[in-house]
């Protein structure tokens, strides 16, 4: 469900069009790989490729304004806290 989640909210937000396109589309590549490696499925993938079609044609969110992102987070500081919640699961 989160994987559905994560690509609506992609497409929804317009995210891998803006700046920060490519980040977060390495972010989403090193999840769905880990979770392939660790769970043998790919749960994860058809998750967001479902939620991103799910999103097609609706209106475009608005973005969130610039002191709500912490931009002081460096992409492998992101991963280390995306595995860390993982781990200590729902």
């Amino acid at each position: 469900m989160a994987g559905f989640s994560r690509g609506y909210l992609l497409r929804r937000y317009g995210v891998l069009r803006g700046r920060a396109g490519a980040r977060a589309l390495l972010t989403e590549t090193a999840v769905v790989a880990a979770d392939l490696a660790i769970c043998h499925d790919t749960q994860a993938l058809r998750g967001r490729v479902q939620g991103w079609r799910a999103g097609r044609g609706r209106e475009r969110y608005e973005r969130p304004p610039d002191e709500a992102i912490d931009r002081s987070i460096s992409l492998r500081r992101s991963l280390q806290l995306r595995r860390a919640a993982v781990e200590k699961g729902p």
